[in-house]
């Protein structure tokens, strides 16, 4: 026998770790180390189901085996993990190595499961739900690892920093029946109870006994899926969120109810706790939806992760409902990633081509276009009114504030304006100034309201042309940050572009797929047809088959009514059955006292036997002693027969001597 062979034949590190299946407990030799874990590490069964170990024992298996191959005494000897040929604990030991070579030795969940079923191990019993009956899924070995590595892959546990007894303190149910799915995000609970007790020696917790752990733990939200058994309000005046989301025990949800459980966990912060009235079936299932559609968990690796976090989850249709809304939950969550990363790209942009034009940059624009309104029919009645007194103040203001005004209001610096814009603004001042030197004639002056028109005129251009430098300046901006976008965007366009030319290539080999499913689906039309001439035949057969159905059920109905007169009758031979055990236990009651009366007659008749004892022997004695009366007596007898024929000869003398 090779070593190879006598170490199992599934070598998970070459000449050191090796797993294998063994009819009888081995002695561990100078180069050889065997364990088993089949009696350590023990499944606490509902009903039929006999696994995947939790996670507890999965990371005390981690641990024992990494002390193992870290021990200085076993550094130079192979290291066996054995197990019997017991189908459920196979089962369960090929996941406990299996998930340590996923964990620590990063080998893919294939690699592994290739590694369990090399050499002498065959195929593994797949795991079921917590339910008798029928088994209608199979959760494989693989689908464990695959679950067990998809949940590594998106941290939802790191041994490195997992608390084992606080797993296994709060697991329990008289310390609240609870555990983490996602760390952070989904804790699963049994539901709570109106208050705090002790139920046919069922703990029952109140929603208050929960309140100082959701809080340490930043859980915001409830969700109760079974029916109202406690106050809502209870939960929601601490300040949790709490919503209902019914539906029947062991049933499936809706798809209204998806949808809801799926946006109220995707639009809530902090974590999120759901029961149902065990936390299993109900509560699993919608977690489960949720994994498979923001995870891309399979349905096998789903309810594989939740039975690992919390055993006996997801039960009977629950688990084929999963498997069925696998794709749709698919490309649900693709469609949302997709569509949250555009969202992501073009803030990105956003941030990238500097600020964007708004609708009140916009309309801030239009507003600055337009012209300032005419200040000149105003002045020009003043001036009529007042004359030449109102011509001088009028001549002063424009002095001062014509051209310097327009620039004010502007909310670009002085400095952007032209230099022919400044010379042009310098100009009316010093008109102005000028007019104001030469004032005291102005009833001589013929041209002066002329002139004050024309200078009104001249501001109001003024006035337009810095509002135009203005626009042209944000004009320049916004052609600025344009250019900036058509950068980006042409970018952007170089990388769709490439993008496209992927999905061509990617069509093309659709297509060349395509090519090969129509072929493939001619052949399946021509098999459909064979297939629906074998239906017709069926079809015939069926319909005799009804035919016959019809007079099985006439005569099952005879035979429900004979079963109905049967029932009577056994109703009354019970009643009698009744009335003679009443009567048998009175005879019996009767028999124990005679019994109990035997027994002191038979106590009775020992001493009375004791005395005949006596009695016979003094009968004996007494038989003796006549004897020997009886002896006496006939020698008496005889004595008295011959003293008795003497009287008669005498009387026969005296006769004759009477006679004489």
């Amino acid at each position: 026998m090779t070593e190879d062979s006598e170490a199992g034949g599934a070598p998970f590190i070459k000449e050191r770790l090796y797993f294998a299946t063994l009819r009888s407990k081995p002695r561990s030799t100078a180069n050889t180390h065997y364990f088993c874990t089949d009696d350590e590490f023990v499944y606490e069964n509902f009903y039929a189901d006999f696994g995947p170990l939790n996670l507890a024992m999965l990371y005390r298996y981690c641990c024992k085996l990494n002390k193992k191959l870290k021990s200085f005494t076993l550094a130079r000897k192979r290291i066996v993990h054995y197990t019997g040929f017991d189908q459920r604990n196979r089962s369960n030991a090929a996941v406990l190595i299996g998930g340590y070579a996923v964990i620590y030795l990063k080998k893919t969940p294939e690699e592994a499961y290739r590694a369990l079923t090399s050499g002498s191990n065959s195929s593994y019993l797949p795991f079921r739900d917590a339910s008798f009956g029928n088994c209608t899924f199979n959760l494989t070995v693989l689908d464990c690892l695959q679950g067990i590595r998809k949940a590594l892959q998106h941290g939802f546990f790191d041994f490195e920093m997992f608390d084992v007894d606080e797993y296994e303190h709060y697991e329990r149910v008289e310390n609240g029946d609870l555990n983490w799915i996602v760390p952070g995000k989904f804790l699963a609970f049994s539901g709570p109870h109106p208050k705090t007790k002790i139920e046919n020696g069922y703990p029952l917790h109140a929603p208050e006994a929960y309140f100082p752990y959701f809080r340490k733990h930043n859980v915001t939200t409830v969700v109760r899926l079974n029916k109202k058994i406690y106050d809502s309000k209870r939960f929601t005046d601490a300040g949790f969120n709490h919503y209902d989301l019914f539906f029947l025990d062991g049933s499936t949800p809706s798809d209204i109810i998806t949808r809801r459980f799926l946006h109220i966990c995707e639009s809530m912060d902090g974590a999120i706790a759901v029961h149902c009235k065990a936390g299993l079936g109900r509560t699993g299932s919608l977690i489960g939806c949720y994994l498979m559609k923001h995870y891309r968990f399979t349905a096998g690796e789903a309810i594989a992760w939740i039975r690992v976090c919390r055993p006996g989850s997801v039960i009977g249709p629950q688990q084929n409902f999963l498997e069925e809304k696998q794709a749709a939950l698919w490309l649900l969550g693709d469609s949302q990633r997709s569509q949250k990363a555009k969202l992501e790209e073009r803030a990105s942009e956003a941030v990238d081509s500097g600020p964007v034009l708004t609708q009140g940059d916009k309309l801030r624009a239009l507003k600055s276009r337009r012209l300032p309104r005419p200040a000149t029919t105003g002045a020009l009645r003043y001036q009529t009114r007042t004359r030449t007194s109102s011509v001088s103040s009028v001549l002063a203001n424009r002095g001062r504030q014509g051209p310097s005004s327009p620039l004010k209001s502007s909310k670009f610096p002085a400095s952007s304006a032209s230099a022919a814009a400044k010379r042009i603004g310098r100009s009316p001042s010093a008109t102005a100034s000028n007019i104001r030197r030469s004032v005291l004639p102005l009833t001589y002056c013929p041209f002066l309201t002329h002139l004050t028109s024309c200078l009104t005129h001249l501001t109001s251009c003024l006035t337009h042309l810095t509002s135009c430098l203005t626009h042209l300046t944000s004009c320049l901006t916004h052609l600025t940050s344009c250019l900036t976008h058509l950068t980006s965007c042409l970018t952007h366009l170089t990388s769709c572009l490439t993008h496209l030319t992927s999905c061509l290539t990617h069509l093309t080999s659709c297509l060349t797929h395509l090519t090969s499913c129509l072929t493939h689906l001619t052949s399946c039309l021509t098999h459909l047809t064979s297939c629906l001439t074998h239906l017709t035949s069926c079809l015939t057969h069926l319909t005799s088959c009804l035919t016959h159905l019809t007079s099985c059920l006439t005569h099952l109905t005879s035979c429900l009514t004979h079963l109905t007169s049967c029932l009577t009758h056994l109703t009354s031979c019970l009643t009698h059955l009744t009335s003679c055990l009443t009567h048998l236990t009175s005879c019996l009651t009767h028999l124990t006292s005679c019994l109990t009366h035997l027994t002191s007659c038979l106590t009775h008749l020992t001493s009375c036997l004791t005395h005949l004892t006596s009695c016979l022997t003094h009968l004996t004695s007494c038989l003796t002693h006549l004897t020997s009366c009886l002896t006496h007596l006939t020698s008496c007898l005889t004595h008295l027969t011959s003293c008795l024929f003497l009287p008669t000869s005498c009387l026969t003398h005296l006769t004759s001597c009477l006679i004489t």
